[in-house]
């Protein structure tokens, strides 16, 4: 019966856990988009020459222009005229 018990708590935990993994993922996939977009129309850099470099978590600019993720996130999250001209505000269907 414990045995039962515990593997049931484990499914539900890893089921779980897989949600918020994949809805953690989605909004990060959304955040790089759109600081991706944001170098792309701020530096003039097409998006084909914007890299990352995983390792040291930076993005690489033309192949020379060094910059951490975390100082472009900054960046971008106090960029207000830039959301207010290039941004589609959202929605909320509900009010």
């Amino acid at each position: 019966m414990k045995l039962v018990t515990f593997s049931a708590l484990l499914v539900l935990t890893l089921g779980c856990s897989k949600q918020e993994q994949t809805r953690t993922e989605s909004g990060a996939n959304d955040l790089e988009e759109k600081i991706i977009t944001y170098l792309q129309i701020t530096t003039n850099t097409p998006k084909e020459e914007i890299g990352y470099n995983e390792t040291k978590d930076s993005l690489i600019l033309k192949g020379w222009y060094k910059v951490s993720v975390k100082e472009i996130q900054k960046q971008y999250n106090q960029a207000n005229e830039y959301k207010n001209k290039y941004e589609k505000p959202t929605s909320n269907e509900n009010n």
